[in-house]
């Protein structure tokens, strides 16, 4: 939940965090001194029941009254100020002893000074009482004033120490809320700069190694990615209209002298074939581009597949090894066996086959080819007239077409498909001037 006041992004779940966190400060502030408080409470409590049980054993419980009235009156004489006793007759008369609480029955009782009649001074007491032969109830107790003494203790500190424990939780959470917040805020803001238009703009990570700068370099890679891809959109709709105006200019050329001029069945077939050409052209451009964007999607990583790329180059070689001698050409190949990769058949030999058809294409009537793959590097190399070093980064961009190949056939898209299918599998693609020629490096890592 949130809403925007003055500018500023608003947002509870700040406040959220410093609820939980006190929240749980706080619980484990209770658990921390419910452990304190049960195991001293429960370390004193079973001294008491000790020293108890042991003044039970010395008196003669199972005796004859006279003599057990006998061992209580000793017993008061000679026991320390901490412990009392009582002899009580069945009918509640007191028989012995120096307490003469308000209720006696057997077994472990806790007395206190509000209900129940204790020596002065002593606000409770932990007894025992058991029933002897004759009916009478024999009561050992001890005084219990620490125990007191020791919940108000417990409940004093645990209310200062949960108050505080509170009060930290809430100021730290409040604190890394807020902090959160900044955070969230900055990549707001840059969001709504960027969908104002300024693509351009990137998120500045906090600098402290945290979530957040991963976050930010996260998404700063993916603003690079979304500015390169609306640029290539651009770029492609200004090379579209540019490189289709020429085929569809000659089309409607064609048509209109058709229309003007009487033709021949012969002449009428000559336009046809002549328009179907270049309506071929532009539909294999478009093609060209269906299949780069659908390459881009990276749909087809779900049919990868390993693949025997040592193989997949033997086969191409052996084909392109003809078309390159028909053209005067030569083709030779270098490959090890034994090179295996994960991808996709088809795009992979499509990625290779444009390599190879461009480096025929444009290295010269009688130029050498070489093809070389060693592990997972491909290396393929011509001695033609090369590719200027200005020109290595935007020869992978679509629709780009370097002067001396302006007119020869092709789309402007062969080394842009390359380029995508070689990201597809992760592979980098190098250009090195070998003067002469040029030096193409597919490495699949």
């Amino acid at each position: 939940m949130e809403r925007r006041t003055g500018g500023r992004l608003v947002n509870t779940t700040s406040f959220r965090l410093a609820l939980m966190g006190a929240t749980l400060s706080a619980l484990a502030a209770c658990i921390v001194f419910a452990i304190i408080y049960f195991a001293t409470a429960g370390s004193l409590r079973a001294q008491l029941d000790r020293d108890i049980r042991n003044e039970i054993a010395e008196l003669p419980a199972a005796g004859p009254p006279v003599l057990l009235r006998q061992a209580v009156d000793q017993a008061v004489q000679d026991a320390p100020p901490n412990l009392f006793y009582a002899l009580v007759a069945a009918d509640g008369q007191k028989l012995a002893g120096n307490i003469r609480p308000a209720r006696i029955y057997p077994g472990w009782h806790t007395y206190r000074a509000d209900r129940d009649r204790l020596p002065p001074k002593i606000d409770a007491m932990r007894g025992f009482a058991v029933q002897t032969l004759n009916g009478s109830i024999l009561l050992v107790a001890e005084n219990a004033s620490a125990l007191v003494d020791l919940n108000e203790i417990i409940i004093q500190a645990f209310g200062f120490g949960f108050g505080l424990t509170l009060l930290l939780g809430l100021a730290g959470g409040a604190l890394v809320g807020r902090a959160s917040l900044r955070q969230i805020e900055a990549i707001s803001a840059a969001s709504r700069e960027i969908m104002a238009g300024d693509l351009s703009r990137r998120i500045e990570p906090p600098g402290r190694g945290d979530e957040y700068d991963h976050l930010a370099a996260s998404l700063n890679a993916m603003l690079a990615r979304i500015e390169r891809l609306m640029g290539e959109v651009r770029n492609a709709t200004n090379d579209i209209a540019h490189d289709m105006r020429s085929p569809l200019a000659r089309l409607r050329e064609t048509l209109e002298l058709a229309r003007r001029r009487a033709l021949d069945k012969s002449e009428f077939d000559m336009v046809i074939d002549e328009s179907l050409v270049q309506l071929d052209e532009c539909l294999s451009r478009f093609s060209a581009m269906l299949r780069l964007a659908q390459i881009e999607t990276g749909s087809r990583r779900a049919g990868f597949a390993t693949i025997d790329l040592s193989a997949l180059l033997r086969n191409l070689a052996e084909t392109y090894e003809i078309v390159a001698e028909e053209g005067g050409q030569s083709l030779t190949h270098d490959i090890a066996p034994g090179s295996f990769i994960e991808g996709d058949r088809d795009l992979l030999n499509q990625l290779f086959a444009n390599l190879i058809e461009n480096a025929i294409r444009h290295a010269g009537p009688t130029a050498h080819i070489d093809l070389h793959a060693q592990g997972r590097i491909v290396h393929i190399t011509d001695d033609g007239p090369g590719i200027p070093s200005a020109e290595h980064a935007r020869i992978f961009q679509r629709f780009v077409r370097l002067d001396q190949s302006r007119h020869s056939p092709g789309s402007g898209l062969g080394l842009a498909i390359v380029a995508a299918i070689a990201e597809l599998h992760d592979a980098h693609v190098r250009i090195e001037n070998r003067h002469p020629g040029v030096m193409i490096e597919i490495d699949f890592g």
